[in-house]
């Protein structure tokens, strides 16, 4: 007697052949008809539809049908795919569906024989040419979380082009930082900074994208230009009011963008280190980026599996003053693997076995069963000053010469690396809040590394915990900034904290309440133990 399991089994295998035999056999491409185009123009569609569905992927158009080689019905659906993902990245469209059918009128003298006529219907719907988001983020400069509102308008040309104004207020510990229309002003008028008695972590950014531009394909050029006051008084005795401008474009091998900002260090306070006194002022920083990232998570705030990896580097010194020479390096990493339970794909592919063999659904507690994640993290940067290289070298030549060798003259605090609290996830750790400081004030270092291990446990006890992302969590994170005066203390000062929390994740990002221990700690650490609570717009160990 043949159960209902194999019977279900051999009604598999025997659809597998036909319909392997269906990809396998070879279509022509004879006609793209679309719809749904209304503000966008068809010209630009139909340039991104050619270049992925024609073998021509240089051609303007697709190349005539006598010349036009035969694909097998799987080449072009998967061609149709890759369009309708090109479609979806220029954020025209809300809907993208692209259908392969066979052609219903041959062409007059066409071989039928040998290929079947096709036709790819192409059905879209535009997105509203106005957009408005409110919502949150962790600023990487200060740690700290920001409201913002973001608005602007999509596709006003008809090519993608989109142009966005957005505002955004920090947020701390005794609520919303937009708490003095003088700050406000002084994002446009700078004089009112410096009379600003007490001012807030804002930022004004106005920005421009373009995708596909100049008919590049998988690529974005991006512009914005910003005007931010950062609030350090907490953490290192001083406001940062910063204007900048910045282009770039991403492409598949990563984003290149120029920057060029100007900094002003002012309204430092009358009990500032003479470390942050002297960097007071003026400077201008030029430098060119590079930004590679690779991101193979099924969820950037609880990713039960999949790995995260990006690197980031910077040449500056194309102007400015000599402390703004520099070149700074960045490496993040992080691996995530389920240690019980199965995936989603499994979990579904599980249920469709069961219907297909007759058996009864499993139980919505068990369909949505999240795994046990278990996730290691890494994260380092090295900023090497041009003056520094250049010092060394000249005192090596000068070795056998009498005198004292010429002083080093460090980086400026306002490209140094911070560690501790949003901005790196080192829980535990105030923002800003591990590493060198003077007189109380951080100062930043010149390079630092963190590792981090974490284990997330899901809460299944009831449907809300399961809709809202509730998981037990626990961690411990190693790690050290230091100035490269100071190198050699490695192995003696590094840090350590451990923990554990609930973490709830939603639309506006990752919320976390943690009990930390701070397990190793150095001299002018400003730490948290016991309860806290973070925010996170992204995952890391």
């Amino acid at each position: 007697m043949v159960s209902g399991s194999e019977q279900a089994t051999a009604s598999a295998q025997n659809l597998e052949a036909p319909v392997r035999d269906i990809l396998r056999e070879t279509v022509r491409l004879r006609r793209v008809i679309i719809r749904g185009v209304e503000r966008t123009r068809i010209d630009f569609v139909q340039s991104l539809l050619d270049a992925s569905l024609s073998e021509e992927q240089n051609r303007d158009s697709l190349p005539p049908e006598s010349s036009r080689r035969s694909l097998t019905l799987e080449e072009l659906l998967e061609r149709a795919s890759l369009a309708t993902e090109r479609l979806r990245l220029t954020e025209c469209f809300r809907a993208v569906d692209i259908l392969i059918d066979e052609s219903a009128v041959p062409a007059n003298g066409e071989p039928t024989a040998e290929s079947v006529p096709c036709d790819a219907l192409v059905t879209v719907r535009e997105a509203p040419p106005f957009s408005l988001r409110i919502g949150t983020s962790t600023d990487t400069r200060t740690g700290e979380t920001a409201l913002e509102l973001d608005g602007g308008f999509i596709n006003f040309t008809g090519t993608g082009d989109a142009l966005h104004c957005q505002l955004g207020a920090g947020v701390g510990g005794s609520g919303f930082a937009l708490s003095s229309l003088s700050s406000l002003a002084a994002l446009v008028h700078p004089n009112r900074y410096l009379f600003a008695k007490q001012t807030a972590t804002n930022h004004l950014v106005c920005g421009w994208r373009k995708p596909h531009p100049w008919g590049l394909l998988d690529a974005l050029a991006t512009a914005s230009a910003e005007s931010a006051l950062l609030n350090r008084m907490d953490t290192s005795s001083y406001s940062e009011f910063q204007r900048s401008f910045e282009a770039g474009l991403q492409t598949r091998f990563g984003r290149f963008a120029y920057e060029c900002s100007w900094r002003e260090l002012g309204q430092v306070a009358p009990h500032a280190s003479i470390r942050v006194r002297e960097q007071a002022g003026h400077s201008v920083k030029s430098s060119f980026k590079y930004t590679w990232t690779r991101d193979g998570r099924d969820d950037p705030l609880a990713p039960r599996q999949g790995t995260n990896a990006q690197w980031n580097c910077e040449l500056a010194g194309l102007g400015g003053d000599p402390a703004t020479r520099f070149i700074r390096s960045e490496l993040s990493w992080q691996w995530n693997v389920p240690l019980t339970g199965a995936d989603g794909s499994e979990l579904v592919r599980n249920v469709d076995d069961s219907l297909a063999a007759g058996d009864a659904a499993p139980s919505p507690p068990e369909r949505l069963m999240p795994p046990i994640v278990f996730s290691v993290g890494f994260q380092g940067g090295m900023i090497i000053p041009f003056h520094q290289a250049l010092a060394a070298m000249k005192d090596r030549k000068s070795e056998h010469r009498a005198g004292p060798r010429h002083a080093l003259r460090q980086t400026r605090i306002c490209d140094r690396f911070f560690v501790g609290g949003s901005a790196n996830a080192f829980r535990g750790f105030r923002n800003r809040g591990l590493g060198p400081s003077a007189d109380g004030d951080s100062i930043g270092g010149d390079v630092y590394y963190k590792l981090g291990l974490h284990l997330g446990v899901p809460i299944v006890t009831s449907a809300v915990a399961r809709s809202l992302g509730l998981q037990f969590h626990t961690f411990c994170a190693i790690g050290d900034c230091r100035e490269w005066s100071d190198a050699v203390a490695w192995r003696q000062s590094w840090r350590m904290s451990a923990g554990l929390g609930l973490a709830c994740c939603t639309s506006l990002g990752r919320f976390e309440v943690n009990w930390a221990r701070i397990l190793r700690r150095g001299d002018g650490d400003r730490f948290d133990e016991g309860f806290s609570i973070s925010f996170f717009q992204s995952f890391s160990p």
